[in-house]
């Protein structure tokens, strides 16, 4: 009787490196088979680190004037009457969501390394800009 008794034929093992993923099969033997194996991309390695634009975008995020600007945005899109929505009903969680959905995102540090996101990024600040500077909108 081997290690893992009459019924085993091997075990799986997943092998890791610093440039490879392999999955391997040992055999009561020892004997090594490499099922599938391939090299992981610099992403996978490590987590996409976050940058200006990141945090640019957590501040954004916190802010309650760009909170309340996603209130009146929604509400002019969806023809909706403040009864309907009120003003203060976007936190900061909700204006991350709506962020990384807008720039098409799965994180905010993703921002500092895709150029379209970040273009999609600055354009939504640039849009709250002129909101804030509208004349008669209320705070």
């Amino acid at each position: 009787m081997d290690l893992w008794g009459d019924r085993c034929a091997g075990v799986l093992v997943l092998v890791l490196c610093d440039h490879a993923i392999s999955l391997c099969l040992v055999f009561g033997g020892g004997a090594l088979t490499e099922i599938l194996g391939g090299d992981m991309s610099q992403q996978e390695r490590s987590p996409i680190k976050g940058g200006t634009l990141a945090r640019q975008a957590a501040m954004l995020c916190q802010d309650s004037a760009f909170q309340l600007y996603l209130d009146r945005r929604r509400r002019a899109k969806h023809r909706m009457t403040e009864f309907q929505l009120p003003d203060d009903t976007h936190n900061e969680e909700d204006a991350r969501d709506w962020l990384c959905a807008a720039c098409q995102i799965q994180s905010r540090a993703e921002l500092d390394h895709n150029p379209t996101a970040a273009a999609t990024f600055r354009r939504i600040r640039h849009r709250l800009q002129v909101w804030k500077q509208r004349p008669g909108r209320e705070q």
